[in-house]
């Protein structure tokens, strides 16, 4: 779905991971939050903590592995995990796929939610951001080529340790 309307902000896109493209599956999809956001490129983006998929409640025993899958024409140059509104860790690529993992053993037992921020390589470096931009409509291009996953929504329990 693109959304241009608002001068100023440019494109951005919404994705969604849906079993079929029929009605009823998509907005069951958008129920079970299985979505991401992306400032105007069309990735494959796939987030999960442990079986969780992103939009999803899940438990995890022992350290949450987390797992990002991202496929675009734009190669990846790197993805932040956010635990709990906090960055968590970082990783840097230049790739057009890109298939993650890692292990969260700082993760305290307890509820705890993750998302993923994605960062592309961007064909507009040289622009200069204080001049008004050439585009129909006065629509600027956005600040940054961007995706962002919905976040899975986890409870952690260690061995022998539950909250």
């Amino acid at each position: 779905d693109k959304q241009e309307g608002k001068p100023g902000l440019g494109g951005w896109l919404k994705g969604v991971w849906a079993e079929a493209n029929t009605r009823e599956a998509l907005f069951a999809a958008f129920g079970e939050r299985r979505v991401f956001a992306t400032t105007g490129l069309r990735p494959d983006l796939r987030f999960l903590v442990g079986e969780t998929f992103m939009g999803g409640r899940g438990v995890v025993h022992g350290c949450p592995e987390v797992k990002v899958q991202v496929c675009c024409d734009t190669p990846v140059l790197g993805i932040e995990l956010i635990r709990d509104g906090e960055c968590v860790t970082t990783e840097s690529f230049n790739a057009t796929e890109v298939d993650w993992s890692w292990v969260d053993r700082e993760c305290e037992p307890g509820d705890h939610w993750y998302y993923v921020h994605v960062s592309f390589a961007t064909e507009h470096k040289e622009l200069n951001w204080t001049l008004p931009m050439p585009l129909r409509w006065n629509i600027k291009p956005v600040r940054g080529v961007d995706a962002w996953s919905s976040p899975v929504w986890i409870h952690c329990e260690m061995e022998g340790l539950s909250t």
